[in-house]
């Protein structure tokens, strides 16, 4: 039975989990909290955007996640932290850190990254002056400010933020407080939302909305919290001062992926933003390595799309670990569906010699035109800056070309197939490769006038069989 690790215990990583282990693997889960379940633990309201969920919390909907896993002989390391994940062969090992103690853990064909987000905290406030003055539980952050407490205490609260959560946060507050909004530009949370905000606000004033602005100062006397404020808004700064009785930070969510670069040195291509870069199946630019969830998705968020997502990747691994699965149902498989996700370097008309064929005419040095299209994670195709250092050179492929083919000078191929497979495999050495097109063209090579060749795909997840 093949195992397979998961970094996450939150609706995509139990949904992979669950997948995974219906497929026939045997599956451990490491879980850095005290609960799987992952945001849904702090989710203090009704979620009746999950179908068949209505009337229920997130902490509910945690709750008979873990049940379901229960029934299953699912592993789950709670409280748990990987300190470090290596590749030997082709298995991959984790080391954890449970208790204190350092345990090891081998032989995994794969690994799912679903590590989830978190929500940001008072690090937004941290170049403002008078930020330390101000008690901690007079700022709020992410699900905090949709407690009862939270709810009910203040009669002028900030919410700062302007997404989804910032303005239904704003809503539920203008049945019993004074609302102030600071968005940083605009607001971006859904029609029906802001409709709600200005709905209230024409029955009686209760949301005051600050857009483009920012905070300068924060000041603590008297149990009142003053606010600095400049907006941009207009031509001319203008600069106002609030008094709040407290604050509700609404300003989004981080992926967490910076422990990634300490338990696998960095190997995992993320975005701008720090979103793990996949393809639409999940497959990161790391062999065996896949990805679930809102840590790799920075534009659908949410337990519905995490849930799919884990489901998703789950299916993948089992196609990529069972090539006659893939044999027998994917052999027609659309090639465009198969490179979606990346971007691609093309190269042509690379000239090398060698003796190929099957024929005895054949068997001489002879030109051949070689072509390749080499796919890799679209953000590597995207740089931020003019700098070649920011992109995979192209060069390095044409060197990996002439490096195969300066390895058999003296020797003779039948078949052109086996030298597309030697240039795929050292290809492949740069592990942002994820799809490569091999072309191989001998000119003139039927009755001095017809050329002839072949085209080949080759895939990262099938490299083992080159």
């Amino acid at each position: 039975m093949e195992k397979v690790l998961i970094i996450g215990g939150g609706p995509a990583g139990l949904s992979a989990a669950l997948w995974l282990y219906k497929y026939g693997f045997e599956v451990l889960v490491v879980e850095a909290e005290k609960r799987s379940g992952g945001l849904l633990n702090k989710n203090y309201q009704v979620n009746d955007w999950l179908l068949g969920t209505y009337e229920k919390t997130g902490q509910t909907i945690a709750q008979q996640f873990r049940k379901h896993i229960k029934k299953t002989k699912i592993k789950i390391l709670q409280d748990t932290k990987a300190t470090k994940i290596r590749f030997a062969g082709k298995k991959l090992h984790i080391e954890y850190l449970k208790n204190g103690k350092r345990i090891q853990d081998s032989n995994f064909s794969a690994c799912v990254i679903a590590s989830g987000l978190s929500y940001r905290n008072e690090d937004v406030f941290k170049n403002i002056s008078g930020i330390k003055k101000i008690p901690e539980k007079l700022i709020r952050c992410g699900p905090e400010a949709f407690t009862l407490k939270a709810l009910r205490q203040p009669k002028r609260v900030l919410v700062v933020g302007g997404g989804d959560n910032a303005f239904e946060n704003a809503r539920m507050m203008c049945k019993r407080s004074r609302v102030e909004m600071i968005v940083r530009s605009k607001p971006r949370a859904q029609k029906h939302l802001l409709d709600s905000i200005k709905e209230i606000n024409n029955s009686k004033k209760r949301c005051w909305i600050h857009e483009n602005t920012k905070i300068l100062s924060l000041n603590y006397d008297k149990n009142k919290i003053r606010v600095q404020i400049t907006s941009s808004a207009k031509k001319n700064k203008i600069k106002k001062m609030l008094t709040v009785d407290c604050i509700h930070l609404l300003a989004g969510y981080l992926p967490n992926t910076a422990f990634l670069n300490e338990i696998m040195d960095g190997k995992i291509v993320v975005d701008a933003n720090g979103y793990i870069s996949i393809d639409d199946f999940g497959r990161t630019n790391f062999t065996g390595v896949y990805a679930a969830g809102d840590v790799s998705s920075p534009n659908f968020s949410g337990v519905v799309t995490a849930l799919a997502s884990g489901a998703k990747c789950a299916k993948t691994i089992e196609r990529d670990l069972n090539p006659s699965f893939l044999q027998k149902h994917y052999k027609g498989l659309d090639k465009i569906n198969r490179k979606a996700g990346y971007s691609y370097i093309y190269l042509d008309n690379i000239q090398v010699e060698l003796s190929i064929g099957v024929y005895q005419y054949e068997k001489y040095l002879r030109n051949l035109d070689v072509a390749i299209v080499v796919g890799i994670p679209a953000n590597r195709a995207k740089p931020n800056k003019d700098d070649i250092n920011e992109v995979i050179n192209y060069e390095s492929f044409v060197e990996a070309v002439r490096k195969v083919v300066d390895k058999q000078q003296g020797k003779h191929f039948n078949l052109l197939e086996t030298l597309a497979k030697l240039i795929a495999k050292e290809c492949f050495k740069n592990e942002n490769v994820q799809y490569l097109e091999v072309r191989i063209n001998k000119p003139k090579a039927i009755d001095g006038r017809v050329d002839a060749g072949v085209e080949i795909p080759f895939y990262r997840s099938e490299l083992s069989k080159l």
